[in-house]
């Protein structure tokens, strides 16, 4: 598939526009218009994150890195629109218009998207790329025990923060998910390094095979939380 432009930027005019459209969606009163805001808000991240996983799964693997830090740039481009635009508290109850804006962004990008790369030239599903939980994976890689900080600060060990200690995979070959996406779990590429969520069971038996190579089977999800030390994580089936 031939490499289209990659849209960077949503013209602040096309945001403005669409923010007007999404005042006639959520209605006005403020927890009516919070829950709708988010839900819609959900819905317009999760479209964007399926056709970014469709098109990552068409291009080459030496493509889907600097693909994905274009969409990271494009992102932060936009909330920095957002921000200006809203000039206020982000919450969507005190300043419902960066939510709105968020929206409108994500939806122009999604259609510029499409655009650039249509869906009848990236229709072939790549057997190198997974999906995020239902779907079970294997993986293989190196076993390593690390540690990061924890709470409160989840900054430095030395400084005060818990020691969060953790088995970890250094993959042998670098991980691509592209379904199964949504707010939460997007679509990433390159991955080496997979956390591993385990019982204590598990970690018994893993224990002896700290710096073997081993083949794990489970299911994906993003990291979300502070807890997570790795852009992906893998909940381990026995």
């Amino acid at each position: 598939m031939r490499k289209a432009a990659i849209p960077l930027l949503v013209s602040l005019a096309t945001v403005y526009a669409c923010t007007h459209r999404m005042a006639a969606i959520c209605p006005d009163s403020a927890s009516s218009r919070e829950a709708c805001l988010r839900a819609t808000l959900d819905s317009a991240s999760g479209a964007q994150a399926r056709t970014i996983g469709r098109i990552l799964e068409a291009l080459p693997d030496s493509s889907r890195a600097q693909f994905l830090e274009a969409r990271s740039r494009s992102a932060d481009s936009l909330y920095a629109q957002c921000r200006r635009r809203a000039a206020g508290p982000l919450t969507p109850t005190a300043n419902p218009l960066y939510n709105e804006c968020v929206i409108a962004g994500e939806r122009s990008d999604t259609d510029s998207l499409d655009g650039a790369y249509p869906p009848s030239r990236t229709g072939a599903v790549s057997t190198s790329c997974v999906g995020y939980e239902p779907d079970t994976v294997s993986i293989t890689g190196s076993l390593e025990r690390r540690t990061y900080p924890g709470r409160p600060n989840y900054e430095s060990v030395q400084q005060g923060d818990e020691p969060e200690t953790g088995f970890y995979l250094r993959l042998a070959n670098a991980l691509c998910i592209s379904r199964h996406l949504d707010e939460v779990n997007e679509p990433v590429a390159g991955v080496t390094l997979v956390q591993l969520v385990l019982d204590e069971a598990e970690y018994d038996d893993l224990r002896r095979t700290i710096g073997k190579r081993v083949a794990l089977r489970g299911t994906l999800f993003h990291s979300h939380t502070g807890h997570h030390h790795a852009p992906v994580l893998l909940k381990a089936i026995r």
